[in-house]
């Protein structure tokens, strides 16, 4: 049979008919779906007649729009030749059917049209900003990328002595009205509705005193807002309930010398029974902020996301600080945190105060990086080879406290934040060489170190600035500061030392291998020692209460060590062994009182103790080991001091956990063992 012919419609204008397409004229009317996407006017001939629509600069009101016939014809009539099956008629009906048809697809074909040209001005922008025009609204920074990124092709209109910049400012997003909906359901949500000013400035005294010496990721200028908030901003609201979903469990200033709560007359003037009732509400409320108010400052999510990472939920298997701080560490990179500004050449488009900014941010996202990874036992996000940001100084920190007036610096801020900022910025400079730690020891499909990267790094370690720190001793609080920085360096040097219980470097002889094996569990066992010495330190000077949520995973190392020991066969060692653990167990079940991470742990190790020696009873772990062994399991422990959630679960526990840490011939530390855990457990919610 023969192939079936094709007919071309009769009735096309004569662009589609020189292209020999299909032309949409019959459905469409003048002009046809072509014509009118490339601008160009639309022409139908007949033998007798010529019609035509110009599409260049239609309106959307198609009486507007200019028909044209030969001899004379009305415009408005389009006759087209009978045989073709065009429902159009010189009727008004007709007429005006086709005209609201050319008005929609008009109106239709603009709006894409200007969209694109839209489209098109944003990637031109990039290109102006980068070559140093923009305009005085240009305030969004943005972050060109590295090559081979796309925008690399501008550095083909640079000179080799003049490299474009990589970080630049562009207009600033539009302002998002936010919907009827989404402002009904935050107000639903009590968003709006701040505390009083009581416990408004309790919340802010605690933050400042406590977390933000160490981890400064606000600026101070904040305060001109938040101590009189009338008229709040919706990214002011998001930092101050992700703020006070942390300060609400810490220590506020010192009161004659004692350090005092965030008090609980604030959660029942708030309504609420009891601190973790208080925590998680400000937490939910900080959430809700982030995710429907709107906020599309990138500087400001970014804050909020490092905050919320120190919120864990007692079901989650762990996962919301490694969620938040994922966010976190993808906005740094977003707006390009990880590299210098000022690499090449001094960035004018970069202010003096973003600089800073930027430097404490992406100090803070390495910090919580590296310390999370190690916790939790995932890989490190952040590979300090792609980065060259310099790590933050004091002079960073205390850069934008000249921003609020003294009355509010007495009021809020800790008399020597400069000192206690030196605590803080020497840990995370010294967090950076967990990198090579993980690289050197622990790496998956790593080879064996060769003895002179042992050596180097382990020289680089004993020469860290943490050592000669000695500043911020003048008050409690910097006491508590120095303490804190040694448990982090002694925690390191265990995580250092660990794996080569088990592996020698390959390069090493095989007749120095026992020598050098027992060098490295010496040196282990005196971190682990000085361990117990500074826990020991800080529970003598009543310093116990300023420890916050970073505090309780310093403590594992050492008590990882001290469990091995009391395995070994050496009845005084085994006895020391027990002795240095159950100081870190009475510590950490102080600390579970306010975090959930403390009462894992403690949940863990007594399980543990309890399978390596059935006859163990901790002198202060008021029977709790003896009811695990008789019910099998761990039993929430209760909080004295406030009511929590009744009737808690037990807690199951894997054996091949158990046999792990045990197990002194893996080469994996307590926190890769601590990543096994996927069973839920019902404990009291408190951030990492």
């Amino acid at each position: 049979m023969p192939p079936q012919r094709r007919h071309r419609s009769t009735v096309a204008c004569q662009k589609c008919r020189g292209r020999k397409v299909r032309c949409s004229v019959t459905v469409t009317g003048i002009p046809c779906i072509r014509c009118a996407q490339d601008g160009i006017e639309c022409t139908i001939k007949d033998d007798h007649h010529t019609f035509s629509l110009s599409s260049v600069g239609s309106s959307n009101d198609c009486s507007t729009t200019a028909l044209s016939g030969a001899y004379g014809h009305d415009p408005g009539t389009i006759r087209l030749p009978r045989n073709t099956h065009s429902h159009v008629t010189n009727s008004s009906r007709g007429l005006s059917l086709t005209r609201q048809s050319n008005a929609t697809m008009s109106s239709q074909l603009d709006a894409e049209h200007q969209r694109n040209m839209d489209e098109e001005q944003s990637g031109a922008e990039i290109s102006h900003a980068v070559r140093g025009e923009r305009g005085a609204d240009s305030e969004m920074p943005f972050y060109t990328g590295e090559r081979p990124g796309v925008t690399a092709v501008i550095d083909v209109c640079s000179q080799p002595q003049s490299p474009m910049p990589r970080h630049v400012l562009l207009r600033s997003a539009p302002r998002v009205s936010m919907s009827e909906v989404d402002r009904d359901y935050l107000q639903a949500q009590g968003v709006f509705s701040l505390p009083c000013e009581a416990s408004r400035r309790e919340l802010l005294q605690a933050y400042f005193h406590n977390l933000h010496p160490i981890l400064p990721i606000l600026d101070v200028g904040i305060l001109n807002r938040l101590h009189n908030p009338e008229g709040i901003s919706t990214p002011e609201l998001l930092i101050f309930w992700s703020l006070a979903s942390v300060a609400v469990n810490q220590y506020g200033p010192l009161t004659d010398h004692v350090p005092q709560y965030v008090q609980s007359s604030m959660w029942q003037l708030e309504g609420f029974h009891f601190r973790k009732e208080l925590r998680d509400r400000f937490y939910e409320l900080a959430k809700c902020t982030f995710n429907v108010g709107g906020v599309t400052d990138k500087e400001r999510l970014l804050q909020s996301a490092l905050l919320l990472g120190f919120w864990h939920l007692d079901r989650d298997s762990h996962s919301q600080p490694w969620h938040w701080t994922g966010i976190a560490v993808s906005l740094c990179q977003i707006i390009g945190l990880h590299r210098n500004p000022d690499s090449v050449k001094i960035n004018p488009s970069v202010t003096q105060y973003r600089r800073r900014m930027w430097r404490r941010l992406w100090g803070a996202c390495i910090f919580r990086d590296r310390w999370l990874s190690l916790t939790l036992g995932r890989p490190m996000r952040i590979h300090l080879k792609d980065c060259d940001m310099p790590f933050p100084t004091v002079e960073d920190v205390m850069g934008d406290v000249a921003d609020i007036p003294t009355s509010l610096r007495d009021l809020y801020l800790p008399p020597d934040l400069a000192q206690l900022s030196e605590c803080g910025m020497a840990i995370q400079k010294f967090s950076k060489a967990l990198e090579s730690i993980i690289s050197l020891g622990y790496q998956q499909n790593g080879l064996a170190p060769t003895l002179q990267q042992c050596e180097d790094l382990e020289g680089e370690l004993l020469r860290s600035d943490i050592c000669g720190l000695a500043s911020c001793q003048g008050s409690r609080v910097g006491a508590f500061y120095l303490y804190h920085a040694q448990l982090h360096y002694q925690a390191t040097l265990i995580t250092f030392y660990r794996p080569f219980l088990v592996m020698t470097p390959s390069d090493l002889p095989p007749a120095a291998e026992g020598p050098w094996r027992d060098s490295m569990r010496n040196r282990l066992e005196a971190a682990a020692a000085s361990t117990n010495t500074i826990v020991d330190s800080i529970v003598r000077e009543g310093l116990i209460s300023y420890a916050g949520p970073m505090t309780p995973p310093l403590l594992v190392p050492a008590m990882h060590v001290h469990l091995l020991n009391c395995k070994s066969e050496n009845p005084l060692t085994q006895t020391l062994g027990y002795s240095k653990l159950e100081l870190c167990m009475a510590v950490m079940r102080e600390l579970q009182k306010t975090y959930t991470s403390a009462s894992i742990f403690c949940g863990i190790f007594n399980e543990v103790l309890a399978q390596l020696s059935r006859d163990y009873t901790p002198s202060l772990s008021s029977g709790w080991a003896s009811q695990s062994r008789q019910a099998g399991s761990i039993p929430t422990q209760e909080v004295a001091t406030e009511p929590g959630p009744p009737d808690q679960e037990q807690i199951p526990f894997d054996n091949e956990l158990l046999e792990r840490l045990l197990n002194e011939s893996l080469a994996n530390n307590m926190w890769e063992s601590m990543s096994m855990l996927d069973h839920s457990f019902d404990l009291p919610n408190e951030g990492w």
